[in-house]
């Protein structure tokens, strides 16, 4: 999603700031917002696919695909929860990275694990 990619880049810049002392405070909106619409297109996907995958038999199998979607969102929401809690501000930033990493392997990573080959959602 280019929401949680403009948010990763933003966090880069701020934490340049962070370690020349010079937040800029109108930089956190621009990381907050892109990621609370892309959190949003990310669940509402997650529970389409549950509808979808009702039709094919079951509402949730937890295969490979379906398992790394359910960790990539956690690492989100642990984002926006240290975000909101206003804890340590470098550790919150450097959540963005890693969450954008789970990200990428949800969607493309994961098709080169072994189990993955039987999956449905090998493409």
């Amino acid at each position: 999603m280019p929401c949680f990619a403009v948010a990763t880049i933003a966090s880069f810049i701020q934490l340049n700031k962070i370690s020349k002392n010079c937040v800029n405070t109108q930089l956190y909106s621009l990381i907050d917002n892109p990621v609370y619409v892309g959190f949003g297109f990310l669940m509402l996907g997650m529970l389409m696919e549950c509808i979808w995958a009702k039709a094919w038999g079951h509402y949730w199998s937890w295969d490979p695909k379906e398992i790394w979607a359910v960790v990539t969102a956690a690492a989100y929401l642990v984002y926006i929860h240290m975000r909101l809690r206003r804890l340590h501000p470098r550790l919150t930033l450097m959540m963005l990275p890693l969450a954008y990493i789970l990200l990428m392997i949800t969607w493309i990573g994961v098709n080169y694990l072994p189990p993955t080959q039987k999956s449905i959602h090998t493409y």
